[in-house]
């Protein structure tokens, strides 16, 4: 009876490893135990309910602190147990466990939720949306704490949940406060993106829906959650969703004037169409450091503009134009922007390679660049030229340029891939080529002093 269970709760008494090891093996297979652990109702009101046959009893147990509740699954942790994902069961196989745990005895809890007036839980409430569509309840708890600074992070990256999965899993976010959500390559579309966003917090920080199809609808959702809830956002990438002209510039109409700080508009057929409006993003955007639209439509007079954009007092110190088409139609014009942009000391780190940059274009870039003392990472590879290891432009002959961007488009590399030279194999004439870059930033050079006397040394 309840009676004698709350009797037995004031003095708990708990076998010790050297009292076990003196059972014999024939008692340790019998199925009573030989010693009893009691269970505080005041910890785990859950466990001692499952005592009894009915719920008649759940009444009489006090209810939980509703700060002190926590979800393993979904990783709700609170700022006392900051080192949760240290205790077994929150991480790795034991994470796996108890997410299967949980699921087979879902009925049991949410009848027990219900009836103690809990708060929904996050894992309840996907496993109960993932039911009532009748599908495989595949785990999704991916929310952890980052070491750093103890957010929230959902991190489901390569996942490929599609629209379903993610309208399942929208209804667990919504009791999560989150700052930062990785949501890329997973085959989402307007419907799935929408669910999703739609039930983010307004604690969001950094949002990630690169390698998506999310369609114009799904940028109109992303607009009127950064209208209303979403003005914290400072990194957003997009990248790969090939979005177009009219939804890039819907998109940036939103962010102008906001407090962004990474920007990644990459691989969404952006044509010179849009740059005015990127360009207002640059000028307006005070805290906007970074800015990737690498593969995307921009020819030269779209380039300038951007140039241009960025030399009149913008706070820019990353830019990423790599694989364009800047070279094209009136590349002259770009060079001569850029030009103009190295006497000034804005940017830090800059990538125009791939962009079809012929001789007499790259020979007016190397002469500007020669001077610059600020830009302290450049990437020129697959035009006419390369960039040697005193950081300076090296223009080859025409002939020689194209054969040189042939060889080398297999190579090409990005702004922050944070690549390592050491190459596990013995192809040496790649490993060379690849360290061509000669990137400060890219590669992790560092500068050496030392002393040589005549002589002595």
């Amino acid at each position: 009876s309840a009676s004698k269970s709350m009797a037995t709760i004031s003095t708990p008494t708990f076998p010790t490893i050297e009292d076990v090891l003196k059972i014999p093996n024939s008692y340790r297979r019998a199925k009573k135990p030989l010693f009893k652990v009691p269970l505080s109702l005041q910890d785990s009101p859950i466990v001692s309910a499952r005592k009894f046959d009915t719920l008649q009893h759940i009444e009489n147990i006090p209810k939980p602190n509703p700060e002190d509740e926590e979800d393993p699954i979904y990783g709700d942790f609170n700022e006392k147990s900051p080192d949760r994902l240290k205790t077994p069961g929150y991480s790795g196989r034991d994470a796996l466990k108890l997410y299967h745990k949980k699921y087979k005895k879902f009925e049991r809890k949410q009848e027990i939720q219900s009836k103690m007036g809990l708060r929904a839980s996050a894992s309840l409430s996907y496993l109960k949306t993932v039911l009532n569509m009748n599908r495989s309840p595949h785990p999704m708890g991916m929310i952890k704490k980052d070491g750093n600074t103890q957010s929230s992070i959902l991190d489901v990256k390569f996942f490929k949940m599609g629209d379903t999965y993610a309208s399942a899993l929208s209804s667990g976010l919504k009791h999560i406060s989150l700052e930062k959500a990785n949501l890329s390559s997973n085959r989402l579309t307007h419907k799935g993106a929408t669910a999703l966003i739609g039930s983010m917090s307004k604690t969001l920080k950094e949002l990630n829906l690169s390698g998506n199809k999310i369609g114009m609808v799904g940028i109109d959702c992303l607009c009127n959650y950064m209208q209303k809830d979403g003005k914290a956002i400072e990194n957003l990438n997009v990248e790969g969703n090939k979005l177009g002209d009219v939804a890039i510039q819907s998109l940036c109409n939103t962010i102008r004037g906001s407090k962004i700080v990474q920007l990644n508009l990459s691989d969404n057929l952006i044509t010179d169409n849009s740059t005015e409006i990127i360009c207002n993003v640059i000028s307006e955007c005070y805290f906007l450091r970074i800015l990737s639209l690498h593969w995307n439509k921009i020819k030269g007079n779209g380039g300038a503009a951007i140039i241009e954009a960025v030399r009149d007092g913008s706070a820019l110190k990353v830019l990423d134009l790599s694989w364009n088409a800047l070279g094209a139609i009136n590349g002259a014009l770009f060079a001569e922007k850029l030009t103009s942009l190295f006497a000034e000391d804005n940017l830090v780190h800059l990538d125009i390679s791939h962009n079809n940059l012929h001789f007499d274009t790259s020979k007016k870039i190397a002469d500007g660049l020669s001077p610059n003392h600020t830009l302290w990472g450049i990437h020129v590879r697959g035009n006419a030229g390369f960039l040697d290891p005193k950081n300076y432009f090296q223009v080859l002959g025409s002939d020689q340029g194209e054969k040189h961007n042939l060889g080398l488009a297999h190579l090409s590399t990005r702004i922050g891939n944070g690549r390592k030279l050491v190459l596990k194999d013995k192809d040496f004439n790649l490993c060379r080529e690849k360290s061509t870059d000669n990137c400060w930033i890219c590669e992790g050079w560092n500068e050496v002093y030392f002393e040589w006397k005549k002589g002595e040394s």
